[in-house]
């Protein structure tokens, strides 16, 4: 991996059109709570105080109009002044089933568990290009000397301008899947969870999974506005009007609440998270979060202190969990699994290991859950 200061070339790669985890086998999961020798708890590191406050972002009701609107720029955005956009990218569909063993039994008692759907469709798309986001000048990069026609290189990530959300990362799509896998879980936790986040979303694909396992007020944070604009919220747009059902009541009543979004861009430790209400409570139903997923979220060190700092704000205390989707190792970066679980333990955060993949290209994926300890 390249690690000039202009950015890295990072080798694990984005997902194909038809790539999942393609070639994976499952190992049985060990408990990250094993006993260890005891030792002192480092200090967290020392962050500046948020400048941004998520309240200054508007909840958005997913209405027929604003999901036209939406709609429209899948695949096909119009640039803005200030964003070089070409529109090339292309549609592409990840479709998930709920397995028979988590599915609701055919005597289900209520029409709630009835009406519940059992395969979804998440739509997002191929890396579109900006080059104001991937690009830079390869002038700038030390021991360089190239002709004068190649002047510009991309980057996966642009350490402080762009941090790889254009494209959707392998952990996005596991993630997802596995949500989808256990829904017998995650619905119930989605259904009456008051706020779920995607940190580092991206394109938003395990955001939209949990929408469509019944997540009514879901957040999307990346790093880039532009990002959040040309395919966070397209994608979340067609993923909803690609399943009819999401917006149609549980229950038979007309009681569902509207789904609403939130888009949320900034770094992890210069955003503050609170409520709509700035006079509420720190007991309010959306003073804090109750589920936070992320994916490829602990590909540095940098990465991995800054998401324990996070999750230490965000997360509701005592009730609150993460769901994270990562690498055991992020080759060139010293990120991953082992490395996040340290940064996790002087915030007083559990990191337990739900699942172990290995895949073909012999990098092991893993899946966390992340609560306080305390």
């Amino acid at each position: 991996m390249d690690a000039s200061a202009a950015g890295f070339f990072f080798p694990f790669g984005s997902p194909s059109e038809t790539d999942t985890c393609s070639g994976a086998t499952t190992v049985n999961a060990v408990n990250s709570t094993s006993s260890t020798l005891s030792t002192a708890v480092p200090s967290p590191p020392v962050w500046p105080l948020p400048k941004t406050s998520t309240a200054t972002f508007p909840w958005v009701s997913l209405d027929s109009d604003t999901l036209h609107e939406w709609a429209a720029g899948y695949c096909c955005a119009v640039p803005s002044s200030h964003v070089k956009f070409s529109p090339s990218s292309k549609p592409l569909q990840l479709k998930l089933h709920v397995p028979l063993s988590e599915s609701t039994p055919g005597d289900a008692s209520s029409s709630a568990d009835r009406n519940r759907k059992d395969a979804f469709t998440l739509c997002y798309q191929t890396p579109p290009e900006v080059g104001t986001l991937t690009s830079v000048d390869v002038t700038q990069t030390p021991g360089r000397t190239l002709s004068s026609s190649s002047k510009k290189e991309h980057r996966d990530v642009i350490p402080g301008r762009y941090y790889g959300g254009l494209k959707v990362w392998s952990c996005a799509v596991l993630l997802a899947e596995y949500l989808v896998n256990h829904a017998g879980e995650y619905r119930s936790l989605f259904e009456t969870a008051a706020v779920v986040v995607e940190l580092g979303c991206g394109q938003g694909l395990p955001g939209m999974a949990a929408m469509c396992l019944g997540a009514r007020r879901v957040v999307f944070q990346d790093y880039n506005e532009e990002v959040l604009n040309v395919c966070t919220k397209p994608n979340v747009a067609a993923t909803v009007c690609a399943n009819e059902g999401l917006q149609q009541p549980r229950d038979g009543v007309d009681t569902t609440p509207l789904l609403q979004a939130k888009f949320v861009h900034g770094d992890w430790v210069d955003l503050s998270w609170e409520s709509k209400d700035a006079a509420s409570s720190s007991a309010g139903v959306d003073a804090f979060c109750d589920v936070i997923l992320g994916a490829d979220v602990t590909f540095d060190k940098d990465a991995c202190d800054k998401l324990a700092c996070i999750l230490h704000r965000w997360m509701r205390p005592h009730t609150g969990i993460a769901v994270i989707g990562s690498k055991d190792y992020y080759f060139g970066t010293n990120g991953g699994y082992l490395e996040f679980k340290k940064s996790a333990e002087p915030y007083g955060l559990r990191v337990e290991l739900l699942k172990r993949v290995d895949t073909a290209d012999k990098m092991p994926h893993v899946l966390l859950r992340v609560t306080h300890t305390a």
